[in-house]
């Protein structure tokens, strides 16, 4: 962690390592839980990867939280970030 000069404050500036690139290309919803999937793809270090997940899942460094009609809700280091269908991560 760094701190950043505000002016009257100095406030904290977490810097992560670089993260996969994901991409949900598709969801399947269903009200109970445990049918819910999604196939994901994760690109990193030149290698892409596609993985039919359910919600609790683990695809590279994070936890698949929720799976919505529209995309995913994952978790990286207490982090939740939202993926849509089509939509990458950068």
């Amino acid at each position: 962690m760094t701190l950043r000069d505000s002016g009257s404050a100095a406030i904290p500036v977490i810097v992560r390592g670089a993260l996969p690139k994901v991409t949900v290309t598709g969801t399947t919803w269903h009200p109970f839980r445990q049918r819910r999937s999604a196939d994901v793809e994760v690109s990193e270090g030149g290698e892409t990867r596609t993985r039919n997940v359910h919600e609790g899942d683990e695809v590279g460094p994070f936890e698949v939280l929720e799976i919505s009609p529209t995309g995913v809700t994952l978790l990286h280091e207490g982090v939740q970030m939202q993926r849509r269908i089509g939509a990458v991560s950068d």
